[in-house]
């Protein structure tokens, strides 16, 4: 089932998504790499944020203060698959 069509079974039935086990990576991002990074607060996940990882984006989670504290990005085999 797509992500897309998840979210869209999940609101129906009232639902919120929940956050998956995601890929930890170290916490250093390398500008000279084409990639998308999207930030997410502390506990927060959505559609725009499974989406976002499921294709691979970077997904940076901040603290209160705005400072990265993890760093996540799905692993590039399960991409692939």
């Amino acid at each position: 089932m797509s992500t897309r069509s998840r979210v869209k079974q999940l609101q129906r039935e009232g639902q919120k998504l929940r956050r998956p086990i995601l890929n930890e990576v170290p916490l250093v991002l390398d500008f000279s790499l084409s990639t998308i990074t999207v930030t997410m607060s502390i506990g927060q996940w959505d559609g725009l944020l499974q989406a976002a990882y499921d294709y691979g984006a970077n997904v940076l989670e901040l603290d209160d203060n705005e400072k990265p504290v993890h760093l996540y990005r799905k692993d590039i085999h399960v991409l692939n698959e």
